[in-house]
Protein backbone atom coordinates (compact mmCIF):
# COMPACT_ATOMS: atom_id res chain seq x y z
CA UNK A 1 0.00 0.00 0.00
CA UNK A 2 1.12 3.46 -0.90
CA UNK A 3 0.04 6.03 1.33
CA UNK A 4 -0.30 10.03 0.04
CA UNK A 5 0.27 12.30 2.53
CA UNK A 6 -0.90 16.23 2.51
CA UNK A 7 2.73 17.24 3.08
CA UNK A 8 3.55 15.46 -0.28
CA UNK A 9 1.96 17.51 -2.12
CA UNK A 10 3.09 20.87 -3.96
CA UNK A 11 1.81 24.35 -2.23
CA UNK A 12 -0.43 24.66 -5.23
CA UNK A 13 -1.07 21.37 -4.81
CA UNK A 14 -2.61 21.75 -1.03
CA UNK A 15 -4.49 25.02 -1.40
CA UNK A 16 -6.44 22.99 -4.47
CA UNK A 17 -6.84 20.25 -2.17
CA UNK A 18 -8.09 22.21 0.78
CA UNK A 19 -10.19 24.21 -1.70
CA UNK A 20 -11.64 21.42 -2.93
CA UNK A 21 -12.97 19.82 0.37
CA UNK A 22 -14.16 23.57 1.70
CA UNK A 23 -11.08 22.78 4.45
CA UNK A 24 -9.03 25.95 5.27
CA UNK A 25 -6.26 23.74 7.04
CA UNK A 26 -5.27 20.66 6.57
CA UNK A 27 -6.50 19.68 10.33
CA UNK A 28 -9.74 20.41 10.06
CA UNK A 29 -9.78 17.13 7.73
CA UNK A 30 -7.23 15.53 9.80
CA UNK A 31 -5.07 15.70 6.71
CA UNK A 32 -2.26 16.92 8.31
CA UNK A 33 -2.17 13.09 10.18
CA UNK A 34 -3.99 10.52 8.22
CA UNK A 35 -3.10 10.02 4.31
CA UNK A 36 -5.41 11.31 1.76
CA UNK A 37 -5.53 8.70 0.05
CA UNK A 38 -4.09 5.18 -0.34
CA UNK A 39 -3.00 3.33 -3.54
CA UNK A 40 -3.04 -0.33 -3.60
CA UNK A 41 0.48 -1.94 -5.32
CA UNK A 42 -0.05 -5.57 -6.22
CA UNK A 43 3.68 -6.19 -5.42
CA UNK A 44 3.55 -4.61 -2.53
CA UNK A 45 0.37 -6.13 -1.20
CA UNK A 46 1.67 -9.86 -2.23
CA UNK A 47 5.33 -9.59 -0.29
CA UNK A 48 3.36 -8.03 2.75
CA UNK A 49 1.18 -11.14 2.72
CA UNK A 50 3.96 -13.34 2.77
CA UNK A 51 6.35 -11.96 5.09
CA UNK A 52 5.58 -11.88 8.44
CA UNK A 53 5.93 -9.42 11.58
CA UNK A 54 9.37 -10.22 12.07
CA UNK A 55 10.22 -9.76 8.76
CA UNK A 56 10.80 -13.57 7.79
CA UNK A 57 8.86 -14.60 4.37
CA UNK A 58 6.60 -17.56 5.15
CA UNK A 59 6.84 -18.29 1.58
CA UNK A 60 8.52 -22.04 0.98
CA UNK A 61 11.66 -22.01 -1.20
CA UNK A 62 11.44 -24.01 -4.42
Amino acid sequence: MFEIYFSDLTPDAQERFLVSCGLSSAAEGNYDVFPITAISIPEMDRESAETSENGTCNEKPL
